[in-house]
């Protein structure tokens, strides 16, 4: 009977480590679940207007200098048949917004407003990819961590689930990259 209790005692310490296992690894996965969460509000925020307003202009000046550079007008001065061909390909529109440049710029500008009237936080670029790089960094020590808890949980023969979509990186770690 003495045997029985013993049986009984390992399988409810078992029992303990399985759930203890359990549970750390959930909080894991919620961390990473809420720095997902972070990473997704911070990816999705709109840059400053006034970054807004440069791509804008650089983007149509841009736009208006092909369409300068690709038409043709040299057919225009043949002593033969002087014509000219309409271009193709967004050239023409590219003249048209140049003839009326200031007013097409206006036209965009007020489109973004939408963007700028809500609760939205705006973030220039340089702050964004710094802190989505520190999101980033993050995600990994999380799954790294995982990785560590599962493979612990393996040493003692307990059984632990990975995630499908654990990241590769933290799966094919070295032991040494987990400590």
């Amino acid at each position: 009977m003495n045997m029985i209790s013993d049986i009984g005692k390992l399988l409810a310490g078992q029992k303990k480590a399985t759930a203890a296992i359990s549970d750390g690894l959930a909080e894991l996965r919620m961390r990473r679940l809420r720095l997902l969460d972070e990473r997704d509000e911070l990816a999705s925020r709109p840059v400053p207007k006034d970054e807004a307003l440069a791509a804008l202009d650089r983007d149509i000046d841009e736009l208006i200098a092909i369409a300068m550079r690709e038409t043709n007008v040299r057919s225009l001065t043949r002593a033969e048949a002087p014509s000219w061909t309409i271009p193709q390909n967004g050239v023409l529109m590219g003249l048209l917004i140049g003839a009326s440049r200031a007013t097409f710029r206006d036209q965009l500008a007020a489109m973004l407003e939408p963007a700028y009237s809500n609760e939205a936080k705006p973030i220039p670029a340089e702050e964004r990819e710094a802190a989505l790089r520190r999101i980033d960094e993050d995600l990994l020590d999380l799954e790294l961590a995982e990785e560590a808890a599962i493979r612990s949980a393996e040493a003692v023969g307990l059984h632990a689930q990975r995630r499908a979509d654990a990241d590769p990186r933290a799966v094919l770690a070295g032991d040494d990259a987990l400590s």
